[in-house]
């Protein structure tokens, strides 16, 4: 009886140890795992007697193992724990399945038993270790309390486990949504910050068009560009295409000094001036340690600013336009997205710029344009293909003899003559085929009073996108009067050139009859002093014969002078020939000898010692040089004061060119008259036709030469003209 009472009380007091250990989790509602590891020891240890407990804890974050130790005697806690943990580790070698453990005491002298339990399936959570000195130890009921204890411990701490698992989890999920808030709050307020930028970008392009000024639509783009770069200073510049050179044209931030320093920029030193020789964005971002920009720090420093980033305005062919630039106080890099939008302003800035300068350019053109269609210079008419005559100018109506509302009711096909109106609808017809754009003729017209109009007419056409012609401009230039001058022009000039070769030679009438008149008078004094050497008592033959020799030489040279006066007087053929320039000089000098000698002037000759052939008509040629010849000597002839010079001088010049130039030391041309002198009927004598020089210019121009006069360095004038060599390879 008194056994069955020790039993029940046994039973007892092992139903309460185990509804103590039943009842842990409810004091670890913290699910702390230092607070469930101490418990737990703190009961085991109390209930079972033990001489130590020991727990070691797998760490949540897989870093170092946690261990606690519970000592019945008072031990070193340290110490000991070092000592059980490498127990611990040798006791895991053998088999856990065994229900004790017989080791020595870690802790002390002597033996005790142990009893290790597995915290969890595969010990993941940790290991428990009890021991006794007790040679009992573990009872069943003991080692029963030990495992409801280990597995609730073990979902105690697992539940810890999860718990700050999940903690963790929510930590760092909170981390990341705290992270992904910023990074989104980020991405709004750039979003934000772009949507801004686009939607003022929208609102300029948009306003932009209606307004005409260009300096406040610029300024408006100008502020857009430093409220998005955050800038303190501004300006925009336009590029100078003549001076090539940038000049400010709006601002913002900047006084006067900085102004004046900037008005022109070219070199390499400024930011805008390296952005626009480089054809790219400049950004300096503190100007102190740029070397190249170490010229302009002092403006800098007066100005304010530490950082400037330029960028460059160009059209759609490349060609710059200007710059937008940007200042700031403080050494300072723009964001790449500032920089995106900054070059969408630039590109709206670099179209406002090309369309007001292509708007200026059509306006200066249309105003050109509409300035020679009232001039009344020439007929001009805009039409359309579809709806004839559009727009008349006055002269038109004059040369075709219509009033403009008259004129506007015709058609091209009622106004031409029939035989010129095939080849103009032919013409109309390659346009209207794309073929070409435009085309000139000469047409002849059928004015209102019947009259016939010769005309050199063009013809232009303006394209539509899709290449249909839009409308025609017209050019009708009236050339019935030059026509009729140009043919009497040509009844007349051969006539004007024989007589002035005429009138020429009545000039020299004097002049040619006193070089006639030496030679045969040479003759007749000849002719008397062989009769007297013949008549003599005794003949003097030898004198006689020298006396005939020199009657036969001059009367060669009174009959070369007659023939060569014959050949410039007679109406002779234009054939050409190779002609020695020199040699043509020296007759037309052997013919104005006794000129050149009434009029006391000094001839001067300077001719190349040999000169290529030029192909030509020798009598035309002589022609030209005589008549500079005596426009010279007319020029020198109002001069008293110096010597009367004139200077004959040929040379072979540039490209096998025969060049000759007569200079006298006259009066003088004054500069507006060194070409009109060459103008029919233009003339600077009193009684003279203004012919000589017209036809001499027509003559070499004939020859495929050129005369021109040009003024001395001192007194009188150079007349010059260059005639092509024979090609004597081809030849």
């Amino acid at each position: 009886m008194e056994q069955t009472t020790d039993e029940i009380k046994r039973l007892q007091g092992c139903i309460n140890d185990l509804i103590s250990v039943l009842a842990l989790p409810a004091i670890w509602s913290d699910h702390d795992p230092a607070h469930i590891l101490n418990t737990l020891l703190d009961v085991l240890s109390g209930m079972l007697r033990l001489d130590f407990a020991y727990v070691r804890l797998n760490d949540l974050n897989n870093g170092s193992p946690i261990e606690v130790v519970r000592l019945a005697q008072r031990l070193n806690p340290a110490s000991q724990t070092q000592h059980l943990s490498r127990a611990v580790d040798l006791w895991l070698t053998r088999q856990l399945s065994q229900r004790r453990l017989v080791v020595p005491n870690p802790i002390g002298e002597g033996e005790v038993s142990i009893a290790l339990l597995q915290l969890g399936l595969q010990d993941e959570v940790g290991i428990l270790v009890a021991g006794s000195r007790r040679a009992d130890f573990p009872t069943e009921i003991e080692n029963l309390l030990l495992r409801v204890a280990a597995n609730q411990a073990a979902i105690g701490l697992q539940e810890a486990r999860d718990l700050t698992e999940h903690k963790r989890a929510e930590e760092e999920l909170e981390l990341r949504v705290a992270e992904r808030t910023r990074q989104l709050t980020a991405v709004k307020d750039e979003l934000a910050e772009e949507l801004r930028a686009m939607t003022r970008l929208h609102q300029l392009s948009t306003r932009l068009p209606a307004d005409t000024d260009l300096q406040p639509l610029l300024k408006e783009i100008l502020d857009a560009t430093m409220d998005l770069l955050r800038a303190d200073f501004g300006n925009v510049q336009l590029y100078n295409p003549e001076t090539g050179a940038l000049e400010i044209v709006t601002y913002r931030g900047f006084r006067q000094d900085f102004l004046d320093y900037f008005a022109s920029v070219r070199d390499e030193g400024a930011a805008c001036g390296r952005a626009l020789n480089r054809g790219e964005r400049i950004i300096i971002e503190d100007v102190l340690t740029d070397p190249a920009f170490e010229p302009h720090r002092a403006i800098a420093a007066s100005a304010g600013f530490r950082a400037v980033q330029s960028t460059p305005l160009f059209n759609r062919s490349g060609e710059p336009l200007g710059m937008i630039s940007a200042h700031f106080r403080q050494p300072h890099r723009p964001l790449e997205r500032e920089l995106r939008f900054t070059d969408l302003y630039a590109r709206q800035a670099a179209e406002l710029i090309e369309r007001k300068q292509a708007e200026e350019a059509l306006r200066a053109s249309e105003e050109r344009f509409r300035s020679y269609f009232e001039l009344g210079l020439i007929g001009m008419a805009i039409t359309s293909p579809t709806q004839g005559c559009l727009e008349v100018n006055d002269e038109l109506c004059r040369i075709l003899g219509y009033e403009r509302s008259e004129l506007l009711q015709k058609t091209w096909a009622e106004l031409t003559h029939s035989d010129d109106l095939a080849a103009d609808v032919a013409q109309f017809n390659r346009v209207l085929a794309g073929e070409i754009d435009g085309y000139s003729l000469d047409t002849r017209w059928i004015r209102k009073d019947g009259r016939v109009i010769d005309s050199i007419m063009a013809a232009q056409c303006l394209r539509r996108a899709d290449g249909s012609v839009d409308y025609f401009v017209g050019l009708v230039l009236d050339t019935s009067e030059r026509k009729r001058a140009e043919e009497e022009l040509r009844t007349a000039h051969t006539e004007l050139a024989r007589m002035m070769r005429v009138t020429t030679m009545g000039e020299l009438a004097a002049s040619i009859a006193h070089e006639v008149n030496q030679p045969l008078a040479a003759v007749v004094t000849n002719a008397n002093a062989s009769l007297r050497w013949l008549a003599a008592g005794t003949p003097n033959l030898e004198e006689a014969r020298e006396a005939l020799a020199r009657i036969v030489r001059d009367g060669n040279r009174a009959s070369n002078v007659i023939q060569r006066i014959r050949e410039m007087l007679k109406k002779a053929s234009v054939e050409k020939d190779s002609v020695d320039i020199n040699d043509g000089i020296q007759d037309v000098l052997a013919l104005t000898t006794g000129v050149i000698r009434a009029n006391d002037v000094t001839l001067r000759t300077d001719l190349a010692e040999y000169l290529h052939p030029v192909q030509g008509n020798r009598v035309q040629l002589q022609q030209v040089v005589l008549n500079l010849i005596l426009n010279g000597i007319e020029a020198m002839s109002a001069v008293a004061d110096r010597p009367r010079e004139l200077t004959l001088a040929t040379q072979e010049g540039q490209l096998k060119g025969v060049h000759v130039s007569v200079q006298d030391s006259g009066v003088g041309l004054e500069p507006q008259n060194l070409e009109r002198i060459f103008d029919a009927f233009y003339t600077t004598k009193p009684d003279g036709m203004g012919m000589g020089l017209s036809i001499s210019r027509s003559i070499i121009e004939a020859h495929d030469g050129r005369l021109w006069a040009t003024a001395n360095a001192g007194p009188g004038t150079t007349f010059h003209f260059i005639l092509p060599c024979v090609d004597l390879d081809a030849a």
